[in-house]
């Protein structure tokens, strides 16, 4: 395996909080960062349904607008734009650690078998 597999592995599974007698509740660095993820996409997403509604964003062309409300209007869509990455990125990177722990086990699993 490699060490950068290694080093994310370890980082994902980094505890912060568990509470005593649960396995099922515990508050990892990944869970952490990945919940602020969605606060923020949460949030963006609230922004920007909020210029929708008052009229301030158009599909079409921008005509008639300030130069600074079309910068507020910009900054916006490429604040919710990079949310929308950092959560799917989370997404695939909790994807991928759980698809891997479990062909871990399976292959624990099947080297015991092997072993019977």
């Amino acid at each position: 395996m490699p060490l950068t597999t290694k080093i994310v592995g370890a980082l994902m599974d980094l505890e912060l909080v568990q509470f005593k007698n649960s396995n099922r509740i515990r508050l990892t660095l990944f869970n952490l960062m990945f919940s602020i993820a969605l606060l923020t996409f949460a949030t963006q997403t609230k922004a920007m349904w909020n210029m929708y509604e008052k009229g301030e964003v158009n599909t079409g062309r921008a005509s008639g607008l300030t130069i600074e409300r079309k910068a507020s209007i910009w900054r916006a869509e490429r604040n919710f734009w990079i949310t929308v990455c950092c959560v799917m990125t989370y997404w695939c990177l909790y994807r991928h650690t759980a698809l891997r722990k479990r062909y871990l086990v399976l292959k624990k699993e099947k080297k015991e078998a092997k072993e019977e």
